[in-house]
């Protein structure tokens, strides 16, 4: 999988801003199979930007002018399922084994063209790449009670979902920030192997040291400004890297007890040891450099060879078909974000998991309540027909108002909002919805007569209707969840967080 990129800007809108902010500008690079990219430099934001960009994920308060493109397809089309991205911090579902959290992953992005037996198998090689064999039956949510290397363990979670997934091309950020000497040689090590096995990594680092910094074939580095330095070979020991700034007229004297990016960060202006506002424009440098003009050449010839290559282009929007999205939809929100940034669901398939969900839910709660709590208080229990009438109307009723509060939530953008409004809903529905028997001890209106009376004779309530409102309990079911379905797909407030 040969990747190239030619962005020439982003521009970032605050809100309120009238003008935008840019991010980075004229960036261009590629990356071939068996290589590991590492993009450096830049301010808080520019370089993980730079990233999502990358992986076809544009801001959502922002705008990107450029090209990307993977063996020929333009990334952010369906060739979105080529690439896995690996965010620093990541949602899993702690109710899952490792295990069946990959199995999860490989079977909403493989393509239904392979079988279940080669999803299994695929699973088992990459646990064992990643050395998570040992922990794959713990319990995500339970892995600080089974090992006490957490941190890496999650990490490595985090990656090997995505490596389930079989993409071409892994993007991480941040891989190992916040281990210590022996967790980031593991790491590395991992994406070492990963690399090997034919796959492109792409990968944001932060103040790496040299020995770090060697695991990589090549650096992209940005300026402060966003502006490109440098996209070259790191070679051994960073000496490549090393060269090509030392080489520079009038930059800064280079120490051998300093270290490599230590030394580059810093005539940047961006290091941890800050230097003067630097008086070189390395941008400019870059861009009429011998180095700039030959990774073009390459860049160009990457192009001619895809034009070359017949591509198999993907007939579905979704690897896998919707009738295993409906299956494997379930109702962890930050895991639906996470695919859906990368393209795997259809959207509504979501809310109606949460629908279906609660319909065997309320039909055991239901039967305990009906079987076990009226039988003991003789209420709706006097006939198996009664008994049955009884609990369907109470299925339906509180299924209606969790349906209705399902829809209230997806139309509210605050849910303090949605809770008001659900308390004044139910509370009149409860109301109109019980009766008093014969010898009722319930309090009387001043007239003598029961509420529930006078709620009957208002609004032409009839047991005998029954059958009737059963069947518009149904609808109103069916009305409410279609309502939550749209509202969550549609309006902008269930949309993901901005990237």
């Amino acid at each position: 999988m040969r990747y190239f990129f030619t962005l020439k800007w982003c521009i970032r809108y605050d809100e309120g801003a009238k003008e935008g902010t840019a991010v980075f500008n004229n960036i261009t690079g590629y990356a071939r199979p068996h290589t590991m990219l590492a993009l450096l430099g830049g301010n808080q934001t520019s370089k993980v930007t730079l990233l999502k960009c990358l992986a076809g994920r544009i801001p959502a308060s922002g705008s990107l002018n450029g090209s990307l493109q993977a063996n020929g397809f333009g990334i952010g089309t369906t060739s979105s399922r080529l690439i896995g991205y690996v965010e620093k911090l990541d949602a899993h579902q702690p109710y899952l084994s490792i295990r069946e959290s990959l199995q999860f992953s490989a079977a909403l992005h493989l393509g239904q063209e392979i079988s279940a037996t080669s999803h299994r198998i695929h699973v088992e090689l990459v646990l064992n790449q990643l050395g998570l064999l040992p922990y794959s039956n713990e319990l995500v949510g339970h892995l600080r009670n089974a090992t006490g290397k957490t941190f890496e363990i999650a990490k490595k979670i985090t990656i090997a979902v995505e490596l389930a997934a079989n993409p071409s091309i892994l993007l991480l950020e941040e891989p190992i920030s916040g281990f210590d000497t022996n967790g980031t040689l593991a790491i590395l090590n991992i994406l070492s192997q990963v690399s090997n096995s034919g796959r492109v990594i792409i990968s944001t680092l932060t103040h790496p040291n040299a020995r770090t910094l060697s695991f990589f074939d090549l650096a992209l580095i940005l300026t402060r400004e966003g502006n490109q330095a440098y996209f070259g070979p790191v070679g051994s020991n960073c000496n490549d890297l090393l060269h090509y700034f030392t080489s520079i007229p009038k930059a800064p004297h280079y120490s051998r007890r300093d270290s490599p990016v230590r030394f580059i960060m810093g005539a940047l202006g961006i290091g941890t040891k800050k230097r003067d506002t630097p008086s070189l424009n390395f941008s400019q440098i870059y861009q009429a450099s011998s180095l700039c003009e030959m990774n073009n050449k390459e860049i160009c010839n990457i192009k001619k060879s895809i034009k070359n290559i017949r591509r198999n282009y993907l007939s579905s929007t979704y690897p896998a078909p919707y009738s295993r999205q409906a299956i494997l939809i379930g109702t962890d929100r930050l895991v639906y974000f996470r695919e859906k940034r990368t393209g795997m669901y259809l959207p509504v398939f979501y809310p109606i998991s949460w629908a279906v969900g609660e319909i065997p839910y309320f039909l055991m709660a239901t039967l305990a309540v009906v079987g076990i709590g009226n039988g003991m208080a003789g209420i709706g229990t006097q006939s198996p027909s009664e008994f049955i009438k009884y609990r369907t109307v109470l299925f339906l009723f509180t299924l209606c108002l969790t349906y209705f509060g399902m829809m209230i939530t997806f139309l509210a953008p605050v849910p303090a909002l949605a809770a008001f409004a659900m308390s004044i809903v139910t509370s009149l529905w409860v109301s109109a919805s019980e009766g008093c028997g014969s010898q009722c001890n319930c309090p009387r209106l001043q007239d003598g007569s029961y509420v529930w009376d006078r709620l009957e004779t208002l609004r032409s309530l009839s047991h005998e209707r029954i059958d009737l409102d059963i069947l518009i309990l149904s609808a109103m079911c069916l009305l409410f969840a279609s309502l939550a379905s749209v509202f969550f797909v549609v309006l902008r407030h269930n949309s993901p967080p901005p990237i």
